[in-house]
């Protein structure tokens, strides 16, 4: 007989069911267990008082009643009782549906234990009815839905039962192995829906700037949420303490979030050896923080990155036949060209994901002994399906093809600079010594707003050809100019009091912010995306190497296959050195050597970072003084660093950059605060802050005082020709007029101003600004012997003035600044760049022992920027970012140090103080001295740069012996008549200008470039070329109080002298 179809819970009373009910009715069941009788629950037993009886001595039903209830008096409105009885009624009907209730829970209790009993009667045990009722077969889906799930929490309820500590071991170890099998079924599902998915794979994607930058550990932890949200509520509770369930913190939750993403990464690249790309990522940022092979191999085997082995492993050749293993296929097929030689078809290296055999080459492997004929080479070939590296080598690869990319449409700046390292033996021996390497790095970016109409040679040419002289009208500042600088370096006074005056000085930065000076040439905001190159063992030093270097990075962008590439300018960038080499290798092939060769097509610019070391190796010699005279000479370098306790400076020996660029600055701090205390006649900073009570006008009157008191070098020279005078006469009197110490002191605060308002311009991407820092440069670089930085600066003003058409002007205006990061305030030199990303190739990045070679320094430098990036995104994700800074040294106590030795010695009061022959010279008005060396004599540099100028101007006129000249119109600079010697190859036609045959200009200019360079500031730190080396100044910002106190000394300025503004051409 079939089992009966009735539902069991249908049944309307315990009786009829019992009469409805046989053995054959019910499902077949196991053999019937001997269970204990089940005992019907006892009535509650409740005691009987005085008010379980009613009025007449009958007893109280002890269900329908609790006792005679006490009423309230009559109280309020009508509407207030109405409301009161409405409430007692409310409260009289939830009384007896709850007594209706429990009625009906007695009941239903009654109906199951009789249900039970008579289960038990007929030896069916309870799991027989689960089992009729949970049998997919049986198809009771109505049952189970209405009897278990239909309630919400009633199945949860019961297995909760199953496990609770009540229950017995056996059954509650039953139910938890039950639970673990099914949740490691779930979880192997999960992973590999996620594997399925290819989200977390390497395969197939390109290993290029976003293969790592796109590595989100939030995005990532909300994908293996939403996919696999089991595992992932497991891993959490695993890590999940009660403590920690009832004392939530925010930061906590985010950290350990974190943990458990990397831990399911790591789980899930064991599940699958496709689902790399975190291990892949996590070996790059291994390296790019430093980390050796040692760690990045450990790391490794706990399952967080991939090998070191595969990190920088070299070409991994996949060879098979693509019908046999028609998987292989999905890597794109590269050309011959990238295949090893043939010697290399040997031993074959398989992927053990894809085969299942080991990865590892087998060592010893010999490889193919039989010649191997054309055909046989061709078929070996056919079978070749793709190529695989190691990562670094493939993210060398795609940042090179984006390089390239860059390059082809033609909009792009290079810049580069040669790397020196010293490789180390660790045994001398013969033949093995140290080797200092000399090589090239270089860089490319973007160019902003250009475009290729712009860039045009043939305009080049033209303007080239219609340049005029420079003139010294080019160089001195115009009226406009010098009024700007003049409110430009005030507006630097001002920087410097709110930024290292003091708390109380803050106040003003809005102000301060809203009065910048800014000219038209200002670089609106962007971001710069920089390109390392490979590096090459070539050395730049020499004019050949230039060539070869140039010719290195072309042929490396592929840039001759741009249909822009005999159209439009190049533009490079660098050093003095490369810049003046760039230089002479057009001087040279003008006239002889066309296209490419001739040089012509290039638009050079000179590195600000280099004009800015010189300026501060120049500022160091002028004003260093003899450090061995004392307090005769407090106002000099050499006496501020003895006073600070710095570490000895000998000028034969230079310290590095940033160490000369701290001393001075703190100097100029302390000189300038100290002014403002003179001009406002207070003793400390405190007090002229109360004293100001907010008013910026007062401030800005007092920053005008300073600048023409104590920041003017005509007065200087007011006073140093009244001495001189003076001097001259039969009876000079004494004390003479002036004050050396003081001189020097004005000039100190002029010329540092003069590079302070560089650093803040570049930082402020103002090149408008920049431009008037440069003119001044022209004549202080000459003054202070600095010529070949003045000779560029020649060339750089004149370009900017006359030789570049308006357009390329902007376009060199617009991009010699660079914006890494994008944000504002944030302008870095392009030879800075170059600069900082050496240094850390050579000092970070570079292969130690047997590793080191020029081959690995030209795959890692191209990845530099980009492992930079990400662990910079890795610091900043983790919330780690400790830097590799120390803490910056507190230096609240240097500048009042130096403002007390400035009150002491009365630096900025004339007392007429002259120094004696052997206490040092005094300090020379290197703008003064630069307009007299430019402006004087017949062969002054000036007049041997036109000469040479002009040269080049005829040269370039001739057609070359090699190659097409560029196309453009030959016309003659104005006020100026040419006459050339006629060439033999350019019978019966005659050309006004110099004599081209004389190669006099050509051989100076080849001797100004082949000199030996002038000594400079040694960068051998990461401090040295930080790109926030101007922002950092911050730390020097310090606090004083009414303690530290200062004799009050004013300086109005001597009798008889004028104090206003006189410019620097006067």
């Amino acid at each position: 007989m079939a089992p009966a179809q009735t539902p069991l819970h249908t049944s309307s009373s315990s009786s009829s069911l019992a009469a409805r009910l046989t053995l054959n009715d019910l499902p077949p069941s196991s053999p019937p267990r001997t269970s204990p009788d089940i005992e019907t629950p006892l009535p509650v037993k409740r005691g009987r008082d005085l008010w379980d009886f009613d009025i007449h001595g009958t007893p109280l039903d002890p269900i329908s009643t609790d006792g005679p209830e006490q009423s309230s008096p009559v109280r309020g409105t009508p509407a207030e009782r109405a409301a009161i009885n409405r409430r007692k009624g409310q409260k009289k009907r939830n009384r007896t549906l709850q007594l209706q209730q429990s009625l009906s829970e007695g009941e239903r209790t009654q109906f199951i234990d009789d249900l039970l009993r008579s289960l038990e009667e007929k030896n069916i045990v309870f799991g027989d009815v689960m089992l009729h009722v949970f049998d997919p077969q049986l198809k009771r889906g109505e049952v189970r839905w209405r009897g278990f799930f239909e309630k919400p929490g009633m199945a949860t309820t019961i297995l909760n039962f199953w496990v609770d500590p009540s229950n017995s071991s056996t059954a509650r170890a039953e139910v938890r192995n039950w639970a673990i099998n099914y949740c490691s079924e779930v979880l192997r599902e999960e992973a590999h829906i996620i594997t399925e998915s290819r989200y977390l794979q390497s395969t197939g994607r390109a290993v290029n700037a976003d293969f790592v930058l796109d590595f989100d550990i939030e995005h990532i932890s909300k994908f293996l949420h939403s996919s696999a949200g089991a595992s992932m509520k497991l891993l959490s509770s695993f890590a999940t303490s009660t403590r920690q369930l009832v004392n939530k913190s925010v930061t906590h939750a985010i950290r350990k979030s974190k943990v458990v993403t990397f831990a399911a990464l790591s789980l899930l690249g064991q599940f699958s050896q496709r689902n790399n790309w975190s291990h892949r990522v996590m070996a790059l940022y291994l390296y790019a923080s430093g980390a050796q092979r040692q760690v990045i191999s450990v790391m490794s085997h706990i399952g967080i990155t991939e090998s070191y082995s595969h990190l920088t492993s070299k070409v991994r050749t996949l060879l098979a036949r693509a019908k046999r293993q028609p998987r292989l296929l999905r890597a794109p097929f590269l050309p011959p060209d990238t295949l090893p030689p043939a010697s290399g078809f040997g031993p074959y290296i398989f992927d053990s994901v894809e085969t299942g055999k080991p990865s590892t080459p087998v060592e010893g492997s010999e490889p193919m002994s039989l010649p191997i004929d054309s055909e046989l080479l061709l078929q070996k070939l056919e079978e070749i399906v793709s190529i695989q590296y190691g990562t670094l080598r493939e993210l060398s690869q795609s940042m090179c093809l984006a390089s390239r990319k860059l390059a082809f449409t033609g909009l792009f700046v290079g810049a580069y600079d040669n790397i020196n390292f010293l490789t180390r033996t660790p045994e001398q021996a013969l033949g093995h010594t140290d080797v200092m390497e000399n090589g090239t790095c270089a860089t490319i970016w973007k160019l902003w707003n250009a475009s290729p109409d712009d860039m045009k040679i043939a305009d080049l040419n033209i303007s080239f050809n219609c340049a005029p002289p420079l003139s010294l009208d080019d160089l001195l500042p115009t009226p406009a100019e010098l009024a700007l600088m003049d409110k430009c370096l005030i507006h630097c006074l001002l920087r410097i009091l709110v930024m290292h005056g003091g708390p109380a000085f803050t106040v003003f930065q809005s102000r301060l912010d809203k009065t910048l000076p800014v000219t038209e040439d200002k670089i609106k905001p962007h971001k710069t995306e920089l390109h390392p190159m490979p590096a090459w063992n070539i050395d730049e030093s020499t004019i050949i190497g230039q060539d070869d270097v140039v010719h290195a990075i072309y042929n490396e962008l592929c840039a001759q296959d741009s249909p822009l590439w005999s159209i439009i300018a190049k533009i490079l960038a660098g050093d003095q050195l490369t810049i003046a080499r760039l230089r002479s290798l057009a001087n040279i092939w003008a006239g002889h050597e066309g296209d490419f060769a001739g040089f012509g097509w290039g638009v050079w610019i000179l590195g600000l970072f280099h004009a800015k070391i010189a300026d501060a190796h120049g500022f160091l010699v002028t004003h260093w003084g003899i450090p061995n005279k004392g307090t005769r000479n407090p106002g000099c370098l050499a006496f501020h660093n003895t006073v600070l306790h710095r570490n000895p400076i000998v000028l034969t020996s230079l310290p590095p950059f940033r160490t000369v660029c701290d001393l001075i600055f703190v100097s100029l701090y302390a000189c300038v605060l100290h002014c403002f205390l003179l001009v406002s006649g207070k003793q400390t900073l405190a007090e002229y802050a109360d004293s100001i009570n907010g008013e910026w006008d007062t401030l800005v009157k007092h920053a005008q005082a300073v600048y023409e008191q104590y920041a003017n070098g005509s007065l200087v020279d007011s006073l140093r020709f009244l001495r001189a005078v003076e001097m001259a006469s039969e009876k000079p009197i004494h004390p003479l007029p002036g004050d050396e110490i003081f001189e020097n002191a004005v000039l100190f605060i002029r010329d540092r101003l003069i590079t302070r308002e560089l650093a803040d311009a570049v930082k402020a991407g103002d090149s408008g600004r920049v431009l008037l820092v440069l003119k001044l440069f022209a004549f202080s670089f000459q003054g202070n012997g600095h010529t070949k930085y003045a000779h560029e600066m020649l060339h750089l003003i004149h370009n900017i003035t006359h030789v570049w058409p308006k357009p390329m002007r902007k376009i060199v205006l617009d991009n010699w600044i660079l914006f890494p990061s994008g944000n504002p305030n944030s302008g870095v030199e392009c030879d800075l760049m170059q600069e900082h990303m050496n240094f850390w190739i050579k000092t970070f990045y570079q292969a130690h022992g047997s590793g080191a070679s020029w081959k690995w320094l030209e795959m890692i430098a191209p990845c530099v920027g980009i492992l930079r990036d990400l662990a910079a995104a890795m610091r900043e994700t983790l919330g780690t970012d400790i830097g590799v800074r120390h803490a910056p040294v507190n230096l609240s106590v240097d500048i009042p140090i130096l403002m007390q030795n400035l009150t002491e010695f009365e630096v900025y009061k004339i007392r007429g103080h002259q120094f004696e022959p052997e206490d040092g010279a005094m300090v020379p008005n290197v703008i003064t001295a630069g307009i007299h060396a430019l402006s004087s004599g017949t062969d002054n540099p000036l007049d041997e740069y036109n000469k040479s100028f002009l040269h080049l101007q005829a040269r370039r006129r001739l057609q070359p012996i090699i190659g097409e000249r560029i196309a453009g119109p030959m016309f003659v600079s104005e006020g100026r008549t040419m006459t050339v010697d006629p060439m033999e190859h350019q019978e019966g036609r005659t050309i006004d200008g110099p004599a081209v045959g004389d190669e006099s200009d050509v051989l100076m200019e080849l001797v100004h470039a082949l000199e030996d360079d002038n000594a400079t500031l040694p960068r051998l730190s990461a401090e040295d070329v930080a790109l926030d080396m101007d922002l950092g100044d911050s730390r020097f910002v310090f606090e004083m109080d009414e303690r530290d106190s200062f004799d009050e000394e004013r300086i109005n300025g001597p009798q008889g002298v004028d104090l206003r503004v006189e410019h620097y051409d006067d």
